[in-house]
């Protein structure tokens, strides 16, 4: 009874893409998304292969995923917007079993109803030594601290997500098997203000340089493990080499 009374409460995924597409159409939404491709340029400048996806919950373009090698991108959506190449149901991903080499989960573990069979599809598509990346609101961020504010704006995202934290995600990871290569936070407070040379303009470099948790967004890049078997060949027993050869008899 509990169970299906929580599962009230979950707004459609489709409708929660819609507000969230809303909110980053705002001012301090676009300044995230502008720091959100050169934060992890590095990381996909390396990333190679023939499949990619983009999943969001939100309407996003193909600059991301520009910045890899890898040949065919993807952009998939809960709903409908003009990049969008597949709509689905996050939970059954329409990707046969490792098929990708590169997937990228924004925003979407805080707004899916079920995490944990959001990242067995994860799991189950990406090929081995595939890499996932996720990309979320940082809880203890800028955006954390006014969902704690945000009182009466809670019913509407971003402020209704569950803003899960990276030592968390880790976890879940960990679970299934990934190994979380790098962990990094970007989007610093006050980032978009310009307070001339005074010392307020230094503030978001210290808030990088001391205290990097604070930033807005956080990004988890983690490898797909794969168990190898390895062929051991097998001792043989010296003590027999060394026997006296008798000789055959008829």
């Amino acid at each position: 009874m509990a169970q299906l009374k929580r599962n009230r409460l979950i707004r459609p995924l489709a409708q929660s893409a819609l507000l969230l597409d809303e909110w980053y159409q705002s001012p301090s939404g676009q300044r995230l998304l502008t720091e959100t491709v050169p934060a992890l340029t590095p990381w996909l400048e390396k990333m190679v292969g023939y499949y990619a996806a983009h999943l969001a919950t939100f309407e996003v373009d193909n600059s991301l995923l520009a910045q890899s090698r890898v040949r065919s991108r993807l952009m998939v959506s809960a709903t409908r917007y003009s990049d969008s190449h597949l709509l689905c149901d996050f939970l059954t991903l329409p990707f046969a079993t490792e098929s990708l080499d590169l997937l990228v989960a924004h925003h979407v573990f805080e707004f899916v109803s079920d995490p944990h069979e959001f990242l067995r599809e994860i799991d189950r598509s990406l090929i081995p030594e595939g890499r996932l990346i996720v990309i979320g609101f940082n809880p203890i961020g800028a955006q954390g601290l006014f969902k704690l504010i945000q009182l009466h704006r809670r019913a509407t995202p971003p402020w209704s997500g569950n803003f899960y934290s990276p030592p968390r995600i880790r976890d879940w990871l960990s679970v299934l098997g990934f190994k979380v290569e790098q962990t990094c936070y970007f989007s610093f407070p006050m980032v978009a203000y310009k307070y001339g040379t005074g010392i307020r303009s230094k503030i978001p470099q210290w808030c990088k340089q001391f205290l990097p948790i604070s930033g807005s967004l956080y990004a988890i890049l983690a490898l797909k493990q794969v168990s190898r078997l390895i062929a051991v060949a097998p001792k043989w027993n010296k003590k027999l080499l060394k026997a006296k050869v008798v000789q055959p008899t008829t």
